[in-house]
């Protein structure tokens, strides 16, 4: 123990011993000599690297390792970045390199510049590099730090005594020819490679294990190799084959690879065939099914590279086949368009099946005869996908709009007779029409003056009221309107301000009369209701000269049809009339009953004052009927009208039959009415039961 404890010190004493000799040789040996060295716990000398850039904005520097002293001997790494607009040109100080990357022994305290240039726009940059740097020396013609775009640069390499060249590597070229000519199109970097020259040479074979799989490359490509050299060996697959890695002088999988030519060597460069896997979707999912080669799967299939497979689409019912689309990958259709065809794989792929659903489309008319419709109803179209639709009218209709009976779809526009209309199901549409009529409207007497709208000979749609007014020549009344021709219908053909629906093309008259006495002629309006009545002045006597209108419980139209209101006035029960009054024989009466303020329920008397007045009861009928709705003269425009009546539970005698109660009764179960009737020129006094309905003339009070 005592002999190997001395012998470690022994060993110890010589080791510093050495290092202390080592550090006073530093200062006269040159190289290793720096004012600012330091001497590490190691022993090791320690020195400065002070790099810059020039100009300062024109790029910088990094280095690797970065350390603010560096032990005697440290190889560190610097490379210039530089910024945008300037080039890197070369290194200056304690190198002289012109690669952007560069390596430096410190051996002292060193200073490093990295120089750049600003560089217009349309000049490059030529950066030539050596290897190994000792290996020989390039030149370049012109030798400028920059070229315009377009420059031919003639480059040489010369190799040095011991050295050969084997050839240029970078973009620009990979010639073997020591002299070539460069096009500046970009900026270049660009390498001559050169070998020591040896007097041993060896081969190398390369081999492939599938000829079609792929090539094989060398640099430098020389017959035999210096002993030493380094070749750079690089497998590329063709399409379809992957490189599988080498065998022989190499085991490895990278394809590119470099072997150290100390013997003959023999190399296979392996290729394999490359598979992919076939995924396939349907769109939609229930448009169909998908076959590969023959087969229905789920999960995705292999195949080889440039092997077609089969593939098949099969369409359910409601749709139709679309085509082949590939989703991912790459893969090639014989046609895509076709539900039997192949595909040919470059790489996993998904293909997808797409399928089209279909839905009929059902186009009625309403009504048939309003028109025509297309496309035929009943053929098939692609749901969601617009169709062109159009409707075209017959005479005697317009087109109205476009509904959806059944199923689901939607209009670009409903109103219009040409459209479009998409649709995700089965459904119905119609085309609906609208008949229209023509209104003739004249008015009599023809030449009195006067005058009516509308205008005459327009078409109007059917079944909807249309306003129509008469305004009255000097000297006239209005009497009535009436239908000459055709269907029609009056709102109240009394009024000369009223509607007229039609059902078929008519004509209408507008009737009016001469004013017997225009003084005792007038118009008066029920501020109840707003509705207006015509009166006449006969005798000492002011009559309204229309039946009363006015909507009061116990009062109907005759056959429960408001059109007949309009033209008769309502039917009502004595109780109604009388509102409460009791029977009266005055004259006046005394009894406003459902009269308007001003106005009262005439007695029997007054409507004896009233036959007298005009001429006795005999001749007062034809005096005082209508002679445009009845078949009387109305002397004294008192225009009476058959409105007919509900008696005993019925309606009875409309057209026939005018009947108007009075407010004095008969008995307690009756009153006395007045009626005048077809074919009978006189005026008719009798009593019927108070519950029977009648029609009401009023009296001005």
């Amino acid at each position: 123990m005592k002999k190997l404890i001395l012998r470690v010190i022994l060993i110890t004493a010589i080791a510093t011993l050495t290092a202390l000799l080592s550090c006073g040789d530093g200062a006269a040996s040159g190289p290793d000599s720096g004012a600012s060295e330091l001497i590490n716990h190691y022993g090791q000398r320690q020195y400065t690297l002070t790099t810059s850039a020039i100009p300062a904005m024109g790029g910088h520097v990094s280095r690797s390792p970065e350390m603010a002293r560096y032990p005697s001997g440290t190889e560190v790494t610097v490379t210039a970045t530089a910024e945008a607009g300037y080039v890197f040109t070369g290194w200056s100080g304690a190198s002289a390199a012109t690669t952007p990357s560069a390596v430096i022994t410190m051996r002292g305290d060193l200073t490093l510049v990295a120089n750049f240039l600003p560089v217009a726009e349309g000049n490059y940059t030529l950066m030539i590099d050596k290897s190994p740097a000792e290996g020989g020396t390039v030149s370049r013609d012109p030798e400028q730090p920059v070229y315009p775009h377009g420059t031919v640069v003639t480059i040489k390499a010369t190799p040095e005594a011991g050295y050969m060249f084997i050839g240029w590597t970078g973009t620009a070229t990979t010639s073997a020819e020591p002299e070539v000519s460069i096009t500046m199109n970009s900026n270049i970097t660009i390498t001559a490679n050169f070998l020591p020259i040896s007097n041993t040479y060896y081969t190398l074979m390369i081999d492939r294990n599938i000829t079609d799989g792929g090539s094989v490359s060398r640099f430098p490509n020389m017959t035999s190799y210096p002993a030493g050299s380094i070749v750079t060996v690089t497998a590329t697959p063709n399409p379809g084959y992957s490189f599988a890695g080498w065998s022989g002088a190499l085991g490895s999988e990278d394809s590119v690879e470099t072997v150290t030519m100390n013997t003959n060597l023999t190399l296979t460069a392996n290729f394999r065939l490359n598979s992919y896997m076939l995924t396939t979707a349907i769109t939609p999912a229930e448009g169909g099914k998908v076959l590969v080669n023959n087969r229905e799967s789920s999960l995705p299939t292999s195949h080889n590279h440039g092997v077609s497979v089969d593939i098949s689409a099969s369409v359910n019912p409601g749709y139709r086949f679309v085509n082949w689309t590939v989703t991912s990958g790459q893969a090639q259709f014989d046609n895509a368009n076709n539900t039997i065809t192949t595909v040919i794989l470059s790489s996993n792929a998904t293909i997808n099946a797409n399928f089209q659903q279909l839905c009929v489309l059902t186009i009625n008319r309403n009504p048939t005869a309003g028109g025509t419709a297309t496309p035929e109803s009943g053929l098939i179209h692609d749901a969601d996908t617009p169709i062109e639709i159009t409707a075209t009218s017959a005479s005697g209709y317009r087109f109205y709009n476009w509904t959806v009976t059944n199923g689901q779809a939607e209009f670009t526009d409903t109103n219009s007779a040409l459209t479009t209309v998409t649709f995700g199901s089965d459904a119905t549409i119609s085309a609906n029409f609208q008949k229209t009529c023509v209104l003739t409207i004249n008015q009599t007497p023809a030449t009195v003056g006067g005058s009516t709208t509308p205008t005459s000979g327009l078409a109007h749609d059917a079944a909807t009221p249309i306003s129509i007014t008469a305004t009255l020549p000097s000297g006239y009344w209005f009497n009535n309107w009436r239908v000459t021709s055709g269907v029609a219908t009056f709102g109240n053909a009394n009024n000369a301000n009223t509607t007229v629906t039609l059902s078929s093309n008519a004509t209408i008259v507008a009737s009016f009369m001469v004013i017997p006495n225009p003084g005792d002629a007038g118009w008066f309006t029920d501020s109840r209701d707003g509705k207006n009545y015509r009166t006449v002045k006969i005798g000492n006597q002011t009559w309204m000269a229309e039946n009363l209108n006015y909507s009061a419980s116990g009062s109907v139209c005759y056959n429960n049809q408001e059109s007949n209101c309009n033209t008769y006035g309502r039917l009502y029960n004595w109780e109604t009339v009388m509102n409460g009054a009791s029977s009266s024989t005055l004259s006046p009466s005394g009894v406003q009953g459902v009269c308007p303020v001003g106005w009262h329920v005439p007695s029997n008397a007054e409507w004896t004052m009233l036959t007298d007045a005009v001429g006795g009861l005999s001749t007062a009928g034809t005096k005082l009927k209508s002679n445009t709705e009845w078949h009387g003269t109305d002397d004294y425009v008192f225009s009476a009208l058959p409105g007919g009546r509900h008696y005993i539970g019925s309606f009875l005698s409309v057209g026939t039959y005018g009947t108007w109660w009075s407010a004095t009764e008969y008995n307690a179960m009756s009153a006395y009415y007045r009626i005048m009737s077809t074919g009978d020129d006189g005026v008719g006094e009798f009593d019927s039961s108070k519950a029977d309905l009648y029609s009401l003339r009023c009296l001005r009070d």
